[in-house]
């Protein structure tokens, strides 16, 4: 019975309710070969303004956070992000 209603509560929950109210600039960083790619997608277009994503060429999901070609990538858009948002 217990798992019954956690996956109900799963399949009902929202990641993104509320994200047309962000005001504060969001940096969005995807592998293009991430099969969760569409969920930065999603979130880029639910938010208004001062949103960028940024796409790592080639990198899966996990791949994205121990792979020197695709950590370089992503550092590449972090720092100037954070230099102008910080």
């Amino acid at each position: 019975m217990l798992f019954t209603a956690s996956v109900t509560r799963i399949f009902d929950y929202d990641a993104f309710a509320g994200a047309e109210f962000l005001t504060q600039p969001v940096l969005l960083v995807a592998g293009s070969a991430a099969g969760s790619l569409w969920q930065a997608e999603r979130l880029n277009k639910r938010i208004p303004e001062n949103t960028d994503l940024v796409l790592v060429e080639g990198a899966g999901h996990v791949g994205l956070y121990d792979r020197p070609e695709y950590v370089d990538q992503a550092m590449a858009a972090l720092t100037p992000f954070f230099e102008t948002n910080l």
